[in-house]
């Protein structure tokens, strides 16, 4: 008889046998039981923990014969449940999508097939594995008989990836997640098989390689069948990490004991040793990696039971070496590791890394790195009406605090004469800033210096404002309201209308930081006569050369605000 892998061979043949998914087996059994089961089901998990298994035990407790009716315990025995377990019945129709994604594939193995009442079963189950890859017609045309399926129909649909299903699917279906396996539950699986295989195995070596699995059931068997070709006899933690080239717990001890004692030579010489037998270095940081957990766990626990699958003479070694480090040393030492072995994947000299980051976790580059590493000292905000002269001096040796981050400079500070008196405070209320004294700072030259920002703000907002502001020009300054004259009656019936003309001075007031100033939009022309009526204003235009400071970035409820006026629509 041919050999069969050992994750086939010991499939778990009934729900109780289902190790580590207990919410799952639960759920299908009592609905089998009061007869209130789904039409369609979503299986989601990771890989290797029992959903095709679990969908296959569905098919046989619905289809045992040994029953007058679908049960929650099914035979085994029955030719239904024979049948199913060796996957040549005939109403139990598995597709792997992964290989079968078109739409054809659908229409010719389930939609049309479908309707066909079943040739020797109670129900006719569709297993629909890595249902994920579907093509998007392919959904669409399964869609109709999943949401609406013959009364002798059920769905099982399996994946990995949850997420890549289009929620019109999800939403038909029972979605039942299953979870990775853990550490006891993998050893409980190996434990039975190596029972079974009657094979002498330590718990260490069964520990090791449940550890290896990664919380895969399937990959944990298939871990244990390559240490059973490898070994002799019987298997111990030496046999299994020379099997699976993993590191060795006395190994990573040695290790951790050049860096405790800060002997970098010592770690140079024992990374060398590893990466020349053949270790592989993405392995010997994730053993590493382990190993300090485990120490961080037995420092700070109170006893042998927060590390269920260490026996006592493990966990009293890893204390003792956990004693040597610092909790907060410990978390450095994974935050380093953890860096390593995320560049791997970007350099090819995997031993240069290696070195560089076992150097990283003695004692003394932990703590260079500590202080070279800049604390973040909050600073109080500085007032914008305190005048600059009150400013206590700083001598030049005195270190300067970090300056705060902002989201756009101020404006250059105004020269003021030195008998000038303090300005008035700003209004602090809308009522009050819309009747209140404009502050003397703030002048016509002011006020075309700082125009450039003004027209950056609604530009970078908006495309359409290109059309309308580039052009204007700032002709006169009562003290509150700002004339701007434009060049064309088009830009200036864009540009006056309400809603534009409000945007335009809150523009203009965020950017001087202050409160109340009015905006007049009057047509180039007309500006003129006024001018020559009362006087001509100086002709400084915004494109004569002026200090400007970097345009600042308009605030984000600001952007929001010209968007809604300007891009694409009338100011209205």
């Amino acid at each position: 008889m041919a050999y069969v892998a050992l994750y086939r061979k010991y499939r778990s043949q009934n729900f109780a046998e289902l190790i580590g998914q207990d919410h799952v087996t639960t759920v299908l059994r009592n609905a089998i039981r009061s007869g209130r089961l789904g039409h369609a089901y979503l299986f989601c998990g990771p890989r290797g923990c029992g959903k095709t298994t679990t969908a296959r035990l569905l098919a046989r407790a619905l289809n045992c014969m040994a029953a007058p009716g679908p049960t929650a315990d099914p035979c085994g025995e029955c030719p239904s449940c024979t049948r199913i377990r060796e996957g040549t019945a005939i109403d139990v129709i598995e597709m792997d999508a992964a290989s079968e994604t078109g739409i054809d594939d659908v229409r010719e193995k389930i939609i049309e097939n479908a309707r066909y009442a079943p040739a020797e079963s109670r129900k006719k189950i569709y297993i629909i594995d890595e249902v994920h890859d579907l093509s998007l017609k392919a959904f669409d045309s399964l869609l109709k008989t999943i949401e609406e399926p013959p009364a002798h129909v059920i769905f099982v649909l399996a994946t990995t990836e949850a997420h890549k299903v289009p929620i019109t699917i999800r939403s038909r279906c029972q979605r039942l997640d299953f979870r990775r396996g853990t550490l006891p539950d993998l050893v409980s699986n190996l434990e039975r098989v190596v029972a079974a295989e009657q094979i002498e195995c330590t718990p260490e070596a069964l520990a090791a390689i449940a550890q290896a699995g990664e919380g895969s059931f399937r990959d944990s068997l298939s871990i244990l069948e390559q240490v059973l070709a490898f070994a002799d006899g019987g298997l111990d933690l030496e046999v299994v990490h020379r099997a699976i080239g993993s590191v060795g717990p006395e190994t990573m001890f040695e290790l951790l004991d050049a860096v405790a004692s800060d002997d970098l030579h010592a770690v140079f010489v024992k990374a060398g040793e590893l990466v020349e037998t053949g270790k592989d270095v993405r392995q010997i940081l994730s053993a590493l990696q382990g190993t300090l957990r485990d120490m961080l766990v037995a420092r700070i626990a109170t006893g042998p039971e927060a590390l269920p699958t260490c026996s006592p003479e493990r966990f009293a070694a890893l204390s003792e070496q956990a004693s040597r480090f610092r909790p907060d040393q410990l978390l450095a030492m994974l935050d380093v590791l953890g860096g390593a072995e995320r560049d791997l994947r970007f350099t090819n000299q995997h031993r240069l890394l290696l070195e560089r980051a076992l150097w990283s976790l003695a004692p003394s580059a932990l703590e260079a790195g500590r202080a070279a590493t800049p604390s973040r000292v909050p600073q109080p905000a500085v007032r914008q009406s305190q005048p600059a002269s009150s400013a206590p001096a700083r001598s030049q040796s005195e270190p300067q605090p970090a300056r705060p981050v902002a989201l756009a400079p101020p404006l250059p500070a105004p020269v003021a004469p030195p008998a000038v008196a303090a300005a008035p405070p700003r209004p602090t209320t809308p009522e009050a800033a819309a009747t209140g004294p404009v502050p003397g700072d703030v002048t016509l030259a002011v006020i075309r210096r700082a125009w450039p920002r003004v027209r950056e703000r609604l530009k970078q907002a908006s495309r359409a404002a290109a059309a309308i502001f580039g052009e204007e020009t700032v002709v006169d300054f009562d003290g509150r309201t700002i004339t701007v004259a434009f060049q064309n009656a088009f830009q200036l019936s864009r540009a006056d209308r309400p809603a534009g003309r409000q945007v335009l001075e809150q523009s203009v007031c965020d950017e001087l930081r202050v409160q109340g100033l009015k905006v007049r939009c009057v047509e180039a022309g007309a500006a003129a006569a006024e001018a020559a009526a009362g006087g001509p204003p100086t002709q400084l235009t915004l494109s004569d050369p002026v200090q400007e400071s970097a345009p600042s970035k308009p605030a984000g409820w600001l952007v929001d605000l010209v968007v809604e006026h300007l891009d694409g629509k009338p100011l209205d």
